[in-house]
């Protein structure tokens, strides 16, 4: 059951679709290693959360480049949606909770649907992973605890087969 924030994803992306396509399911997602490097994960903020992680950059940048690889640009926080003809990121507002806050701004990127050779998911701690796996590069990401995450790659998996 997709979130009140990933059912916000899904009505704010209308206007960045082509004509004739649907989006299937949405995320609120960023690259793997983010909430680390910032310190939200272990609760520990800011600088003191960035110096115990070793420093805001390596595998996030590792992801971005990742990303940047097959076509595809990747903020945190972000959207990422599926639609019955491409995988599109698109910048998002920082979401508060409940719903509120993290409307779409601007579409990022996309990529088709045949490009896209896996979606995995996983859950880690208190949060979720999700594995891209696109023209043979994988790109790591996470999101929240309540992420429909489980939906995402069903909406991917039922896709006809190109």
């Amino acid at each position: 059951m997709p979130s009140k924030q990933e059912k916000k994803h899904l009505a704010g992306v209308a206007e960045f679709l082509e004509p004739g396509e649907t989006a299937l399911a949405a995320l609120t997602a960023q690259a793997k290693g983010v909430s680390a490097a910032r310190g939200t994960a272990s609760g520990v903020g800011g600088a003191v959360g960035a110096a115990i992680s070793g420093g805001m950059g390596k595998k996030p940048a590792a992801e971005h480049a990742s990303a940047a690889d097959v076509g595809l640009d990747i903020s945190a926080p972000m959207a990422l949606v599926i639609t019955d003809e491409r995988l599109l990121t698109l910048r998002t507002g920082t979401p508060i909770g409940m719903g509120l806050g993290g409307g779409i701004k601007s579409l990022l990127s996309a990529v088709p649907v045949g490009d896209i050779e896996s979606i995995e998911t996983s859950r880690a701690g208190m949060a979720k992973r999700v594995a891209l796996t696109v023209s043979g590069i994988t790109i790591n990401l996470e999101s929240n605890a309540g992420a429909s995450t489980d939906e995402f790659k069903a909406a991917f998996d039922n896709l006809p087969k190109q």
